[in-house]
């Protein structure tokens, strides 16, 4: 028996999976990770929660299922992107800044000031939640030297590897890589002035970025690890969308549609632009900070101490329509169509028969107002 480790580090849990060679699921495990929120938009994860999260399940394999350690043979990744996570050697490594941590807006300004041709470089709009511009942010509170990787699964492929690398789809959320070279932009820490941070090597989502060390959660030693790619890449692979006119959308925490094309997109549409998978192509991207996170709030809000199940057997009890109640979901800010880190929610179309019972059936008037914004600006 021969097995692939397949990981994926998400916001709300780690997921892993052994697939057999002809990509069918042989098994899976997943464990939960909290997020630490804060003022003015702080959004941290620990990256020795994502470690431990790795070793639990990993732990089950071969203990709880009794998998033979020696049948997997290479393990690979997808995870957050646009993340900041300094590496110190043996330093423990400080809280994860999340893509949706939006603290570091005054220095996005800045950059955007003073480099404006860097969004032709990149190829996108340097906002709050670029990895750049969080890494001024550091500098300006005391922040000392450290590499800094950008996707959650870099920190794991720095555990078990000791490598320190990112792959060229996450790269391309940095502010900090050319899109066309696929390298990093010359002197870009330096014109940030954030000069004392390291950047870590790029990578090919498909290359091989190490050999498991000894004692890497149970993982047999000298078995190649592979870059992988941030999970847009990696959801775009997925998806099946390779050629100019498909698309797909998705629904996570966060959200997202996206489509490939042959050529860049203008940074001024608002859209992202991500190297693709696929070499000589891109991903065409529009972001939204508020998806499943909705749900989480929703659920919290109405039913805290209710399970899902519960939480949608009522929603689906309702009466369609949430008696003419909307819901506009901006609880995080939002980023597209507008980057606005201020962005707040509310409700509309309440009235004097508005019931709890129609708050409740937020699912039936939320959900579409995603959708809807999805579609919209979809070609």
């Amino acid at each position: 028996m021969e097995l692939i480790a397949v990981f994926d580090i998400g916001t709300s849990a780690v997921k892993g999976l052994l697939i057999k060679k002809d990509g069918s699921i042989y098994t899976e495990g997943a464990k939960t990770v909290q997020t630490f929120k804060g003022e003015n938009g702080k959004m941290e994860q620990d990256p020795e929660e994502w470690w431990s999260g790795i070793r639990e399940i990993t732990d089950s394999w071969f203990e709880r299922h009794a998998i033979p350690r020696e049948a997997i043979q290479a393990v690979t990744f997808s995870g957050q992107m646009e993340d900041v996570i300094l590496i110190r050697g043996n330093e423990t490594t400080k809280r994860a800044i999340l893509y949706s941590d939006m603290r570091a807006g005054e220095e996005a300004g800045w950059i955007r000031r003073h480099h404006p041709y860097l969004e032709d470089v990149t190829a996108n709009t340097i906002a709050p939640s670029t990895p750049l511009a969080k890494l001024r942010w550091l500098a300006h509170h005391g922040e000392k030297a450290g590499t800094v990787v950008f996707s959650a699964k870099d920190y794991i492929i720095y555990k078990l590897t000791g490598s320190l690398v990112t792959d060229t789809v996450t790269g391309a959320t940095t502010g900090a890589m050319d899109i066309h070279s696929k390298s990093w932009f010359p002197d870009i820490l330096q014109k940030a002035g954030c000069p004392h941070f390291s950047l870590p090597e790029l990578l090919a989502p498909e290359a091989v970025a190490g050999y498991v060390t000894g004692n890497s959660c149970g993982l047999p030693a000298g078995i190649p690890v592979m870059c992988g790619a941030g999970d847009a890449g990696a959801s775009t692979m997925g998806a099946g969308a390779l050629q100019e006119g498909d698309s797909y959308y998705y629904i996570g925490t966060t959200g997202w549609t996206a489509v490939p094309a042959a050529e860049p997109a203008s940074s001024s549409t608002g859209v992202f632009t991500l190297a693709h998978l696929l070499p000589q192509h891109y991903i065409s991207i529009a972001p939204l900070l508020n998806a499943g996170n909705v749900l989480d709030w929703a659920k919290q809000t109405y039913m805290s101490d209710a399970g899902y199940h519960a939480f949608d057997e009522t929603i689906n009890a309702a009466r369609p329509g949430a008696g003419g109640l909307l819901f506009l979901p901006y609880l995080h800010g939002e980023r597209f169509p507008v980057q606005d880190k201020k962005a707040a929610g509310l409700f509309y179309g309440i009235r004097p028969d508005t019931t709890a019972s129609c708050g409740r059936s937020w699912k039936a008037s939320a959900i579409p107002s995603v959708m809807w914004r999805i579609e919209a600006i979809s070609p």
